[in-house]
Order: C-alpha cells, then sequence, then structure tokens
C-alpha cells in the first residue's frame, strides 16, 4: 500500500508541477512577448531620436540659410518700428499742441465773454443815464415851454407894465439886488 500511496503522490506531484510549469512557461512567454515589446519600443524611439536628429540639422541648415536673408528684413523692421515711434510722437506733440491752442482759444473765449458781458452793464448803465438825462431835459423843455406859453397868455392878457432894467445872466449880482429879487 505504500507504494501506491508513493504513486499516487507521486502522480498528485507530478499534476502540481505540471501545473507549475505550464504557469511558469506562461509567465516565461509573457516575460519574452514583453522583452519583445521593450526591445521594439527601443528600436521605435531610437528611430524617432535618429529623425528628430536628422530634422533639427535640417532646421540648422534653414536657420543658417536663413539669416542672411532675415538680417536686411530685422533690420527694415527696426527701422520701420523706430519710424512709426517717430511718427507717433510727433502725432503726439501736434495733438498736445492742438489742445493747448484749444483750451488757449476757450480761456480767451472766457475772457472776452466776460468782458463783453461788463462793457454791455456799462453801456446798459450809460444808457440809464443818457435816458434819465434825456427824460429831465424832455421835462425841462417842457416846462420851459409850458412857461412861455404861460408868459405869453400872461403878457396878452395884462397891460404892459413899465420895463424894469435887468443886469446879463453872467454878471453877479449885489447884496441889495439879491434881497430885492428875495422880498
Amino acid at each position: 500500500m505504500m507504494a501506491m500511496a508513493a504513486v499516487q503522490l507521486d502522480t498528485g506531484a507530478i499534476e502540481a508541477l505540471q501545473r507549475i510549469a505550464f504557469a511558469q512557461m506562461v509567465v516565461a512567454v509573457v516575460m519574452v512577448i514583453i522583452g519583445l515589446i521593450a526591445i521594439g519600443g527601443a528600436i521605435v524611439v531610437l528611430l524617432e531620436l535618429r529623425s528628430a536628429r536628422r530634422l533639427l540639422h535640417n532646421l540648422g541648415d534653414t536657420v543658417d540659410e536663413l539669416k542672411p536673408r532675415l538680417a536686411p528684413l530685422i533690420d527694415r523692421t527696426i527701422h520701420l518700428t523706430s519710424d512709426v515711434a517717430g511718427m507717433t510722437d510727433n502725432i503726439r506733440r501736434k495733438v498736445d499742441d492742438m489742445l493747448f491752442t484749444m483750451e488757449e482759444l476757450n480761456r480767451i473765449a472766457r475772457r472776452g465773454g466776460s468782458m463783453a458781458e461788463e462793457r454791455l452793464t456799462r453801456f446798459a448803465a450809460v444808457v440809464d443815464i443818457a435816458q434819465t438825462e434825456a427824460e429831465e431835459l424832455l421835462i425841462d423843455a417842457a416846462a420851459t415851454a409850458r412857461g412861455v406859453q404861460e408868459t405869453a397868455r400872461q403878457l396878452r392878457e395884462e397891460p404892459a407894465r413899465p420895463a424894469t432894467r435887468r443886469k446879463p445872466f453872467d454878471t453877479p449880482l449885489d447884496d441889495d439886488e439879491l434881497e430885492e429879487m428875495f422880498e
């Protein structure tokens, strides 16, 4: 029985060993596949690096070829930007001058307006004074005319009186004549 048990153990052990061997084979195959993929990836990376190196070399050659052509373009661009900067400064100065002139004209117009208003106020005062004087003159003239009319009426109505001799208006009166006038 022992021999059979040994055989049975051997069969169970063999089956377990076969399963272990199969698993090891699968692991080995997977490792080989992973290794091949890694080698393939490394080859692709090397090819891409080589291609990138060629591209950089070609790009360097292209830049070397373009340097002589780009230098005048860069110089013209620098010159153009300095011209534009000069034009911008010139325009800015002109606009500043124009704004200063507009402010000065505005200040002059305001000052002229206030001076005209002041003169108009003075002229209105002069016109008021002239109107007042004219009214007084007209009133005096009307009173004088009324006095002349009244005098003419009285002269027509009264008998003639003897004329008294009077002094002209531009000679001064003495004290006796003044008293006589106010009596």
